[in-house]
């Protein structure tokens, strides 16, 4: 009996908070897979060649990127030109790009110059940007980054309103005087300071800070596709509502020999931010685990990992479940 008090008092003792879990070796990773870091290509305005020769080259190296539109300059059909010198390309071929994986997110309407627009018309830009991409692509838009990157408080209201996240930082890319080198650098720079770098770019090689030839995206490329082990690259929704996720994660432990129960929560919007985070259980040693959220018969995905295992957990009020065998 004495024994059996004492296992239960250790059980309870790991229960924390997030802020707390230090103890149970339990944490919430600071991105996807435990990375160091994480990289996300944004291109803006829908130039022509972001379609014909960025979209091909980010496939080519399974990076996903997110396009940012201009939905009120998109012309219908391919053999349709658009309103304006970066509206060249179909609804068509934005879909299909979508289905190919990237992110389609919204720029506004008309690009017009959110900032000086009074409450009516601004909202107007923004939502009605939002709207056409989900009617026109299938799939509602997150993301949202602002036109010319005029945004003040006011602006914010409104977009966060109708999205999970917006592009509030970035690092540029293009020019006539962009390189591979100061591009692969500025990665370099974001491993290791472990933070979350956000690429704008616009056309690759014809339009507004086109780079002086499409093969510095190339190899730019190139060098990114094997540091993914360490590196996170997905898309600004994907990433951002991770970082948003994390930051407002509370998560509660109870931890015994050979398994853990968990429940993740944030307090956000679960239709926006579903976006599975990484939960870390440190000095583990496993043959195999599984893991399940009570009140569902899915399992969830669990990666062991040296010492460790790696469960991702869409934030919910259900508790989850791990358990792990050591033969």
């Amino acid at each position: 009996m004495k024994n059996l008090l004492l296992g239960l008092f250790a059980v309870a003792a790991l229960v924390a908070s997030a802020a707390d879990v230090a103890d149970t070796g339990i944490r919430v990773a600071a991105f996807k897979g435990d990375r160091e870091a994480a990289l996300t290509f944004t291109l803006d305005d829908g130039w022509e060649d972001n379609a014909t020769l960025a979209a091909p080259l980010f496939e080519r190296y399974g990076i996903p990127a997110t396009f940012f539109l201009v939905p009120g300059t998109i012309p219908l059909h391919d053999n349709e030109k658009g309103t304006h010198k970066y509206g060249q390309i179909s609804w068509g071929r934005w879909k299909q790009i979508a289905q190919a994986g990237h992110e389609i997110g919204n720029h506004s309407l008309h690009h017009s110059k959110l900032t000086t627009l009074d409450e009516a018309a601004a909202r107007a830009e923004i939502d009605g940007g939002r709207q056409l991409i989900a009617e026109k692509i299938g799939v509602t838009p997150v993301s949202f980054a602002y036109p010319g990157n005029g945004r003040d408080d006011r602006l914010r209201k409104f977009v966060y309103a109708q999205h999970a996240v917006a592009r509030e930082f970035e690092s540029g890319y293009g020019g006539a005087k962009f390189t591979t080198e100061k591009a692969n650098g500025m990665v370099a720079s974001a491993l290791q300071q472990k933070r979350w770098m956000v690429t704008m770019l616009h056309a690759i090689t014809n339009g507004y800070a086109a780079f002086p030839s499409a093969s510095i995206l190339d190899d730019h490329l190139k060098y990114v596709q094997p540091l993914q082990a360490r590196l996170w690259v997905d898309t600004f929704g994907n990433v951002g509502r991770y970082v948003k996720e994390r930051d407002a994660a509370n998560l509660v432990v109870q931890r015994a020999a050979t398994s853990a129960t968990i429940t993740l929560t944030t307090g956000l919007d679960t239709n926006l931010f579903n976006v599975p985070l990484t939960v870390v259980i440190e000095q583990v040693t496993a043959a195999s685990a599984e893991a399940q959220r009570a009140g569902e018969s899915a399992r969830l995905p669990v990666t062991i990992d040296a010492n460790r295992l790696l469960v991702e957990v869409v934030p919910g009020a259900a508790p989850v479940t791990i358990r792990w065998r050591t033969k």
